[in-house]
């Protein structure tokens, strides 16, 4: 049975403007047990290098990261970044909005990234009356 992580994907912090979203993540230093990774954008990624887990299963909004997690995992991988792809990506993410349809977003080549047993959900905004 394959070991799988689920992982949910955010908008971002507040790093540089208490104004706007960076869409980006900030780095940080992890520990799990006695064995230290290096600065990490990702908490998924170290936890997928440190369990040798089989795939991720990221699940985020139409406003979610998802050019990082291109990016991330493109320069992770040792694969060459379309960068008209992450361009376009990032465009139409910055566009969108809560109630956005969720087929407005192509996910599939950064599934194709991610390799066997990894997918990518999108999912509606927790938003109710």
């Amino acid at each position: 049975m394959a070991k799988i992580l689920i992982s949910p994907i955010g908008v971002g912090g507040r790093f540089k403007s208490q104004d706007n979203y960076d869409r980006e993540y900030q780095e940080a230093c992890y520990k799990i047990g006695d064995i230290s990774y290096p600065q990490s954008r990702f908490m998924a990624a170290v936890l997928y290098e440190h369990f040798k887990l089989d795939g991720i299963v990221f699940i985020g909004t139409v406003k979610s990261m998802w050019e990082e997690v291109y990016r991330f995992f493109c320069e992770k991988n040792g694969v060459q970044k379309n960068d008209d792809y992450w361009l376009d990506l990032a465009c139409k993410i910055d566009d969108l909005k809560y109630d956005s349809p969720l087929n407005s977003l192509d996910l599939s080549p950064i599934e194709e990234i991610l390799g066997k047993h990894s997918k990518c959900i999108l999912i509606k905004y927790g938003i109710d009356q």
